[in-house]
């Protein structure tokens, strides 16, 4: 079972808790990434959460300089 706060691969740092990146905005649900994007929306909480693994994966699988890309994005908008 992947535990919800490791870090990714070749991360020491550890991820909050979803219960702290998930939340509701007009009445959808969103999660915020460690990069700082807030990510939705969804119809529920449970849709919230499968996205949070959705794109942990994505990011696990992304090439290093799409995850770069992401990351200097969302530096810029938050």
């Amino acid at each position: 079972m992947k535990e919800s706060n490791v870090g990714r691969k070749g991360e020491n740092k550890l991820s909050p808790d979803r219960s702290e990146r998930i939340f509701t905005q007009h009445n959808y649900w969103y999660f915020k990434t460690r990069e700082g994007m807030e990510i939705g929306p969804y119809d529920s909480e449970l849709d919230a959460t499968k996205g949070i693994d959705s794109f942990i994966e994505f990011l696990d699988t992304a090439e290093k300089k799409v995850v770069a890309k992401i990351s200097a994005y969302a530096s810029k908008v938050s």
